[in-house]
């Protein structure tokens, strides 16, 4: 709850608030979403072990088995529907591979697991960690206002972050670029730049690299 509080404060896992048509939302891993996957693909599976379950049926045996995904739970549901033992491990280890536990969390709070996001909010959070966590609404500028007009910031979440934080995670950034991942890139380069890489994968996709820096 608490990865998933922190990464809402930065603005993933929820649109900009820019008018944009289509606009994914994004995905931020968590224990709901885990269990939501989880029942999902037990539903589907006991259906095709079983053509005489209905979906209905297999639903109320997943949410049980999410209570205890526990072999032995698993053999004790399972069997009466007429799975063999194959079938039944195969339900066990889908639950067991997708449940929400430490090496879950862990991975998704290095951007791995079931995270997704957009463009922007990887260019928006960056800009909000640099300020404390003080993160704007972002804006599309149609024309610059006259001499007399304002356009003033929209302010989506205030700063909570500690200094100490802060200047933690922009080291690390900095080094991306002077020694880590990236530093072959900016060797010559004249500005000192905070960076992070990252790839973006899919399952039956192509994976992408990505990259979000700021000067």
């Amino acid at each position: 709850a608490r990865l998933r509080a922190m990464a809402q404060k930065l603005g993933l896992g929820q649109k900009s608030g820019l008018p944009l048509l289509g606009e994914a939302a994004g995905v931020i891993d968590s224990a709901e979403e885990a269990d939501a996957l989880a029942r999902t693909r037990a539903v589907s599976r006991i259906c095709a072990c079983c053509s005489s379950v209905s979906e209905a049926q297999a639903g109320a045996l997943a949410d049980a088995l999410l209570e205890d995904p526990s072999l032995p739970h698993c053999q004790a549901l399972l069997s009466p529907l007429g799975m063999d033992d194959a079938q039944i491990q195969s339900v066990y280890n889908l639950l067991d591979t997708l449940r929400w536990r430490e090496s879950r969390i862990l991975a998704s709070a290095i951007g791995q697991g079931d995270n997704t996001t957009t463009v922007l909010q990887m260019a928006n959070a960056l800009a909000a960690i640099t300020q404390n966590g003080r993160r704007y609404t972002p804006q599309l500028v149609l024309s610059y206002p006259d001499s007399t007009g304002e356009v003033a910031p929209e302010v989506a979440c205030e700063a909570f972050l500690p200094s100490s934080t802060v200047q933690a995670v922009c080291r690390g950034l900095r080094d991306v670029t002077q020694s880590g991942t990236a530093r072959r890139y900016f060797t010559d380069c004249p500005i000192s730049i905070a960076a992070k890489t990252g790839t973006a994968q899919s399952q039956g996709r192509d994976a992408f690299a990505w990259f979000i820096a700021y000067a």
